[in-house]
């Protein structure tokens, strides 16, 4: 029962406080959700399934404040290194390809090949303008990688993607929203 007006006032801050509350545990579950989707959506557009250092590259943050909330969807420093080429722009580098004789550990690199090189099992050979890299111990096919240009194909857009998901979570809800790319 509300008699008179101060306890209409109290009432009002009470249930202004509470509403507040829960909008903004509304807007963090719904991008914590969004994170674990982008980091499910990355997962599965890699080949052969993600190493588990992909599986775990996306990080959700957030800091809540008296008048506002703010959440984040980041890539951690390590992962940002070695995905940058394919969830952002994808850029061309020298690289040793391996070639079918190539011996491939599970995550699609060439087995051995830092302790081959420091034993002298993998040299590095130039002939004419190719650098190859041939096994020192076999004497038939000994071409292990050939050094060339190569572009890794983006295969997700991550801030195409968050920002999808970010229209998505504040569509329908008023208020001042910013989405930015860091």
């Amino acid at each position: 029962m509300i008699n008179g007006t101060n306890s209409v006032k109290s009432y009002i801050n009470r249930q202004g406080q509470n509403f507040g509350k829960t909008f903004k545990k509304e807007i963090i579950n719904r991008t914590r959700r969004l994170a674990v989707q982008m980091q499910k959506d990355l997962n599965e557009h890699v080949d052969k399934g993600p190493v588990p250092f992909t599986a775990r590259s996306f990080l959700f943050t957030y800091k809540q404040t008296a008048t506002g909330v703010t959440t984040s969807i980041i890539v951690k420093d390590l992962q940002a290194k070695y995905l940058r080429d394919i969830i952002t722009v994808p850029k061309s580098e020298l690289e040793f390809i391996p070639t079918s004789f190539a011996r491939m550990n599970k995550f699609g690199n060439i087995a051995g090949l830092r302790a081959g090189i420091k034993s002298g099992k993998f040299k590095v050979v130039k002939s004419g303008n190719k650098k190859r890299l041939i096994d020192t111990k076999k004497k038939k096919n000994r071409v292990v990688a050939v050094r060339a240009a190569k572009k890794r194909k983006q295969i997700y857009d991550f801030y195409e993607e968050g920002t999808k998901g970010m229209r998505a979570i504040v569509s329908g809800v008023r208020g001042h929203f910013t989405v930015r790319k860091l």
